[in-house]
Order: C-alpha cells, then structure tokens, then sequence
C-alpha cells in the first residue's frame, strides 16, 4: 500500500460521472468486499485542525492523480480513499459460510483496493460455483492482499 500512496503513476480510473463528484453522501459499508464494479469518486479525509481530533472535513476528487496532490500538499490529511459501487456483493457470515447480496451499495475503502478486479459479477458467479470452503478461501486470498 505504501508504494502506492508514493507512486501516483499507477493508472487507477477516474470517477464514472465527473458532475457527481462531491454530492454523493455517506458511504454504507467501510473497508467491505472484494470486488467493485464502479469508482465514484476519490475521497481524502482531513483534520480541520492539526490538533483537531473531533472535526473532520472531506474533499472529493475525480481522479487519483488529484487526490494524491492534495494528500501530499495537505498537512492535516489523514485518509485517501475511494468510494465504490457494488452491484452486488458477497458477505461473510462466519469462517466458512458467505452469502450473496444482490443489492447495490456504495463502500469507502482504502484506494489501493482498486487493485482488486472490477466487475464483480463474473466473480461472485465463479466463487459461488466452488464448493468447499477450502477453494473459496483460497479464491479469496488472492484479492485481499491488496
């Protein structure tokens, strides 16, 4: 993730519809799924204060390379992240048992998830094909390093 945060040149997309940018509201989830099918928008979080613990200010951006300018040039930053829509997504309910969500959500994660496939769809179709908890796992644990 560090090198990430350091390298900007790194070909994450733009927000899907640029005129959006800044009016979405809270995210539902944080740091949920594995997948994403749209980037909405980029999102740094800051202190109002350098000192400040209880007042937080959002800036919304429509690319990375934006973002990441304003994390680098801000002294009181403190995330950089990015707001998804799943189409739909898998939860887990405990070790060994997940379950299909076919509702759309927006989530705020970390912006170097974006690594991770986009499109869930065709994933969920193959991890719900396996059948042990075994290869779902292992399924899994290929994209969550990210």
């Amino acid at each position: 993730m560090q090198s990430l945060i350091n390298n900007p040149m790194h070909g994450l997309p733009s927000a899907v519809d640029h005129q959006k940018v800044g009016y979405y509201g809270n995210a539902e989830s944080y740091n949920d799924g594995y997948f994403w099918d749209e980037l909405l928008e980029y999102r740094v979080r800051c202190r109002a204060l350098p000192n400040d613990e209880e007042e937080e200010l959002l800036y919304c951006f429509k690319d990375y390379q934006s973002a990441f300018t304003f994390y680098k040039k801000t002294p009181t930053t403190q995330e950089l992240n990015a707001l998804i829509l799943q189409k739909e997504h898998i939860t887990r309910l405990n070790r060994n048992a997940f379950k299909h969500i076919d509702t759309p959500r927006m989530v705020e994660w970390p912006a170097h998830f974006l690594m991770r496939p986009q499109g869930s769809t065709a994933f969920i179709i193959t991890f719900l094909r396996l059948t042990t908890p075994q290869e779902k796992r292992m399924f899994l644990q290929q994209f969550v390093a990210n």
